[in-house]
């Protein structure tokens, strides 16, 4: 097996090619992927030369894959998948968060605020445990 340097490798043109094999024609795919025609040709050129196949034939339709492109069209599917995944946000919940917060505030913020907030918060994250205190003369001492 070849090893490819993955850092000399313009992954985006993986994205190219799927739209290829999905549209057959070098306008619409060129369309879908928001560039110029000229430039979705030159793209199906730097993919010719990165697989060394042609990948494609000329019809008077659009264009035939060869082969070898839709052998590479399931490889394509997972592998565009797999990194859609990887690259998904992950989701925060609340629920699942252990955490311990320390506030150091004013007695004023601590009694009018704060209890309606550690509600809420609470209600969504049980987990999460608060330490409260009050601001002293050494507040900034302790910050430091």
């Amino acid at each position: 097996m070849n090893e490819i340097d993955l850092y000399r490798t313009d992954l985006n043109l993986l994205k190219s090619l799927h739209v290829l094999l999905d549209e057959q024609h070098v306008g619409r795919a060129a369309q879908r992927m928001n560039v110029t025609q000229s430039a979705m040709s030159h793209t199906l050129s730097r993919l010719r030369t990165t697989f060394d196949d042609p990948l494609f034939v000329r019809t008077a339709k659009g264009l035939d894959p060869t082969a070898y492109a839709l052998e590479l069209r399931g490889k394509l599917q997972a592998v565009l998948l797999e990194i859609s995944d990887l690259l998904a946000p992950t989701t925060f919940d609340p629920a699942t968060l252990q955490a311990r917060f320390r506030l150091q505030t004013h007695d004023f913020i601590a009694a009018a605020y704060l209890p309606k907030a550690f509600i809420q918060i609470k209600k969504y994250a049980p987990n999460v445990v608060f330490e409260v205190r009050l601001l002293g003369q050494s507040a900034y001492q302790q910050l430091d």
